[in-house]
């Protein structure tokens, strides 16, 4: 059992060809009246590219998702957060 995660560099290229079709199935479904949230990730990051429909609404906890769907020319939101210490998390 490890919790440390690959580096995103290592985890972009692992299992490329299969996210890539994740990717672009997922993009396919979003439609015009669609409010889509994209999470961190590597896989949701390659959707943004097969992204056609840009008149739905994009909320994003990634700031470089963000980025990108905004060069993209979309509507996008990007969640803001806490980070670290105790602010109400039981671990």
């Amino acid at each position: 059992y490890s919790t440390i995660d690959d580096e995103v560099v290592h985890r972009k290229e692992q299992n490329r060809e299969a996210k890539d079709k994740i990717a672009r199935y997922a993009a396919g479904l979003i439609t015009a009246e669609d409010f889509v949230y994209i999470d961190a990730g590597t896989t949701t990051e390659r959707m943004i590219d097969y992204i056609a429909n840009r008149q739905a609404v994009f909320v994003t906890n990634a700031i470089g998702h963000a980025k990108k769907l905004a060069e993209h020319g979309c509507k996008v939101y990007i969640l803001g957060g806490v980070q670290g210490g105790d602010r109400g998390y039981r671990r």
